[in-house]
């Protein structure tokens, strides 16, 4: 008996490497996702900030 794989599965350690370096990226999307994330509430808090001062300095007006 021959112990080649079949064709479709002679390069399946690449496509395996390529999956799991695609998992790698994935995971490291979602430290990247969390971080704008942070940065967008942050961003949101500082707009209401000056739009809460800037209703007060009306108000005393």
């Amino acid at each position: 008996m021959d112990a080649t794989p079949p064709p479709e599965l002679a390069n399946h350690e690449e496509r395996i490497t390529r999956l799991e370096n695609a998992m790698k990226v994935a995971r490291g999307g979602g430290k990247i996702n969390a971080r704008m994330d942070a940065q967008h509430h942050l961003m949101v808090a500082l707009q209401v900030a000056i739009l809460l001062a800037l209703i007060a300095l009306l108000a005393q007006s």
